[in-house]
């Protein structure tokens, strides 16, 4: 139990330093990297509301950012639109890497696929870090005479 404790209090210090390597790589990429960066405060934006999963490791950055950068991360809850708001604030922010997106599968594969949505989520983004690998699992009752998705298949 101690590894996993240590470990959870590691895992956002490593997340932040890796994000900002990757934010300063493409910043580089794309333009002069302001000498200092950041001078100013990073806005991360969460495409749901407080409390969810996403708004969770956004908060775990963050609190050890100021550690790392000199600078704080704010994060910034905009839900709505299945989070297609939140994209369109990204997409219509300034490309200096103070603005950041924590984005699913949900917010820029399937929304877009299924909607008009005013962004393209394999052009108008770059995609810097992996931050989890969630698993989606199938679940039923515990009294279900199903046990595996063999029973459940016909």
């Amino acid at each position: 139990m101690l590894l996993k404790r240590n470990w959870m209090k590691t895992l956002p210090s490593i997340l932040v330093v890796t994000m900002l390597v990757g934010v300063g790589i493409l910043a580089g990429c794309s333009q002069e990297v302001e000498e200092g960066f950041p001078s100013k405060p990073v806005v991360l934006l969460v495409p749901f509301g407080p409390g969810g999963g996403m708004d969770t490791i956004s908060r775990a950055l963050s609190s050890c950012a100021k550690d790392y950068l000199g600078q704080s991360i704010e994060v910034r809850n905009v839900p709505g639109g299945t989070g297609t708001i939140a994209g369109l604030q990204l997409k219509d922010a300034d490309p200096d890497g103070y603005t950041l997106e924590i984005v699913s599968h949900g917010t820029h594969a399937s929304t877009p696929a299924y909607s008009d949505v005013d962004y393209d989520p394999l052009t108008d983004f770059d995609y810097i870090i992996q931050l989890q690998n969630p698993n989606q699992m199938l679940s039923v009752h515990e009294d279900s005479p199903f046990t595996t998705v063999d029973d459940l298949v016909v």
